[in-house]
């Protein structure tokens, strides 16, 4: 028999030093060799997630960003290992790690070869081909869509999505609470009985007999004693594991998800009841099964020795995928997609954060399945899309929580949200884009200043996404940006000057008529303006913008011109602004209005 040994030597080509392990074959290959997969240094990928989520400066956690996505970039077949790690990161309740993740899934997904489906007709491999009106309810299947969605039914019976449920606050979650005995807990509940009482006063207990009539054991908690799920006719061990999820649970999902629920827990139900999981064989996020990768013989560079022959096994690049019957990513979205309604707002933050990245490199391949004919790409890629931007909009409805940096207004959650719709919109039909402005403006007319902010922070990103519409999308917008201008809360004002900055050379272009109504409501927002408005920067820039795209409207003899004399001193208070931005538009401001004066008395011949 032939000896073989092995010798591990370090990857030239991996820059995260990964260990390729090789067999020595001595004499002539007269049996198949054994050959080991390429193996990813565990120890120095966790001291890479490790920076990702402790590291000392911002530098150093986008580069142990780039380097996981390097990981992926050399290991496509640890794509779904990858980003169950990271989904952990995403919720974390530092804003530093949260970003660091949402690097890390730009990272990998940009290392993601798109997804590219073989056409086969039939999930299953059975050779019966599959119709139209299969394919069609393939495409519309557990996806929202316009044609039966109202705004106005989240706004009227939706849950509002505030900072947290408040649980993190409870004594069910103190740990040193949970340490005391029974009755120390029934002589804590007492005390705070009689300070809600108005009984205890600077330590002092005050007597009224009150107190007599509650005893401390009808303050004692009696828990129910541990029983063994498994034991139970419904538990999980008993065969009962799909009665387990309540209707509470499911209530909300749509068929689908359903069946992946109690897929999962069949699932689960296996795991249990093995010693340990097989290593072949790793749970994806959905109840999938991840197979062992298919891999390729390469004959690597020789040593210097000819009795011995090096070969290294590599993962096969192109079939990576070939095998996935649906958008390898997608089960990673819809996992976003439920976080996005969590009640904890750091959790939809990072789910926001994840979709904006996904969206932006595969956004045009998302929905694809291998059962849909390629000439129904396009259409299952739109109905995505659109369930895609639906979920976002009724964010933008839900969405309450908002802080406070200095003087301006922080929505992290609704910007992010806005961001990730700009990215829908690009691959989005013109027809959708209309049905999205179109609840972009009844949410504009709500009550709430959350969520006319968030409307108008959505309609900043969709201009900017697509600057080929503006000659149909700016008349829509144009009423609800006008008033948003004129709003009486700041940081709404602040935003709707904000949208129209990245369209304010086709505004003059496609809206000629609205320029003057909009530069009075511009000049008199000045007068309420002091140096703690959120909306000073914002509004001076629009005006500088409009200026410069419009010189001739305060030259020669015009009414706006003939008022050029009351509005300049508008600038002087400005011209000492704390903020350098707000100081240097106003002097932008200045120079375009001397500029038109230049104009008007080369005009006039003098």
């Amino acid at each position: 028999p032939l000896k073989r040994r092995v010798e591990v030597v370090s990857c030239k080509h991996a820059p995260c030093r990964l260990v390729r392990p090789f067999f020595h074959l001595p004499g002539p290959l007269s049996s198949p060799p054994l050959i080991l997969c390429c193996l990813v240094s565990s120890y120095r990928l966790d001291r890479l997630w490790i920076l990702l989520d402790s590291g000392s400066t911002p530098v150093t956690r986008q580069a142990a960003a780039e380097q996981i996505g390097e990981v992926q970039k050399l290991h496509p077949h640890e794509l779904n290992n990858l980003l169950r790690k990271v989904i952990t990161f995403l919720t974390s309740k530092s804003w530093e790690t949260r970003i660091a993740a949402g690097q890390a899934v730009e990272a990998i997904v940009k290392n993601v070869k798109p997804w590219r489906p073989v056409f086969t007709g039939n999930a299953g491999g059975n050779s019966r081909e599959s119709t139209p009106a299969s394919e069609d309810s393939t495409l519309s299947a557990d996806l929202l869509s316009f044609n039966n969605f109202d705004i106005n039914q989240v706004l009227a019976h939706g849950t509002a999505l505030l900072s947290s449920t408040g649980e993190e606050y409870s004594l069910d979650n103190d740990p040193d609470f949970q340490k005391m005995t029974a009755q120390e807990k029934a002589a804590f509940y007492r005390r705070q009985l009689l300070q809600k009482l108005g009984l205890v006063a600077q330590g002092k207990v005050f007597s009224t007999g009150v107190e007599k009539f509650i005893e401390d054991s009808d303050l004692m908690v009696t828990s129910p004693a541990n029983e063994n799920p498994s034991s139970k006719p419904g538990g999980v061990g008993g065969g009962g594991e799909v009665k387990e999820i309540s209707a509470l649970a499911l209530k909300g999902m749509s068929a689908r998800e359903r069946n992946k629920a109690k897929r999962k827990a069949r699932l689960m139900a296996r795991r249990n009841s093995r010693d340990k999981d097989t290593p072949e064989k790793i749970v994806e996020g959905e109840g999938q099964v991840s197979k062992k990768p298919r891999t390729t013989n390469v004959v690597v560079e020789q040593a210097g020795l000819t009795d011995k022959l090096l070969i290294d096994q590599i993962a096969d690049l192109d079939s990576v995928f070939e095998e996935s019957e649906e958008w390898p990513l997608n089960w990673f979205c819809e996992e976003m997609f439920r976080n996005l309604f969590n009640p904890s707002w750091e959790v939809r933050h990072g789910a926001a954060t994840a979709l904006r990245e996904v969206i932006r490199y595969h956004g045009d391949t998302a929905g694809l399945t291998v059962l849909l004919n390629p000439d129904m790409y396009s259409e299952a890629n739109q109905k995505w899309l659109e369930d895609a931007s639906i979920r976002l909009l009724c964010v933008f409805a839900l969405d309450r929580f908002a802080d406070f940096v200095s003087d301006q207004v922080v929505a992290p959650v609704r910007a992010t949200c806005a961001q990730c719709l700009g990215m829908c919109v690009r691959g989005m039909c013109e027809g959708v884009v209309g049905r999205v402005v179109s609840v972009l403006q009844c949410l504009g007319e709500q009550q709430q200043w959350e969520v006319r902010h968030a409307s108008l922070m959505a309609v900043q990103h969709l201009l900017a996404a697509r600057t080929d519409l503006c000659a149909t999308l700016l008349p829509l917008l144009s009423p609800s940006i006008l008033r948003g201008l004129r709003d009486v809360d700041d940081d709404v004002r602040a935003v709707a000057a904000s949208s129209l900055l990245p369209v304010a050379n086709q505004l003059v272009t496609v809206l000629p008529s609205k320029i003057p109504q909009l530069l009075t409501i511009l000049w008199d927002s000045l007068v309420d303006l002091d140096d703690l408005s959120a909306s000073t920067s914002s509004i001076l820039g629009l005006l500088c913008s409009l200026l410069n795209q419009n010189p001739q409207l305060y030259a020669g003899e015009t009414e706006e011109a003939q008022r050029l004399s009351q509005l300049a001193p508008r600038l002087w208070p400005f011209l000492s602004h704390t903020n350098r931005r707000v100081r240097l538009s106003c002097l932008r401001v200045l120079l375009s209005l001397l500029e038109s004066g230049q104009r008007k008395n080369r005009g006039g011949g003098r």
